[in-house]
């Protein structure tokens, strides 16, 4: 039994750190394509980098609520009698769902966050002020970045609940 709990801490603090990275990894590189680049700002940026840091941490607590499911997923797999095939197989695709719905989650923010800036704000251009190092922009994007994943969050887990292959019950009615 206690080999048993070694092995799933084991498996949970591995999703983890590969879904750390990988996260991050993603985001820097969707960001830098499309704004960095695109909108040629300087590398001194210091608005940019808060605006950066803004979006990190937005995507990375979104994805912090998916290591809840995969563990309750890799649970239920392990115990399911059906379970047919390799159980680490079905794990990957339950992960590539469960990474998949909060990455759409994640862009969905930054877009509704910068469509939201850009509506409210038609006097100014976000990346133009970003470019002339306006920190006051970036920190009140960063700040509407991190509002929504605050409230979406939960609901997002939810959503990914309803994936998890819980063991059927019996009806008893």
């Amino acid at each position: 039994m206690e080999n048993n709990l070694l092995n799933i801490a084991l498996f949970q603090n591995l999703v983890s750190i590969l879904l750390s990275i990988l996260t991050i990894y993603i985001t820097l590189k969707i960001t830098n394509k499309y704004i960095y680049k695109k909108h040629k700002i300087s590398k001194d940026n210091i608005a940019y980098s808060i605006l950066l840091s803004g979006i990190i941490l937005s995507v990375v607590y979104l994805m912090s609520g998916i290591s809840a499911p995969i563990l309750n997923t890799f649970r239920f797999l392990k115990m399911s009698p059906d379970s047919f095939g390799n159980i680490y197989l079905e794990m990957i695709k339950y992960i590539g769902l469960f990474l998949s719905i909060a990455l759409l989650t994640s862009i969905s923010i930054i877009l509704i966050t910068f469509f939201l800036f850009k509506s409210t704000h038609k006097d100014l251009s976000i990346y133009e002020e970003i470019q002339n190092n306006n920190i006051a922009v970036s920190i009140i994007t960063a700040i509407i970045f991190v509002s929504f994943s605050l409230l979406i969050k939960e609901n997002m887990i939810l959503l990914i609940e309803t994936f998890i292959p819980y063991p059927s019950t019996p009806n008893l009615y």
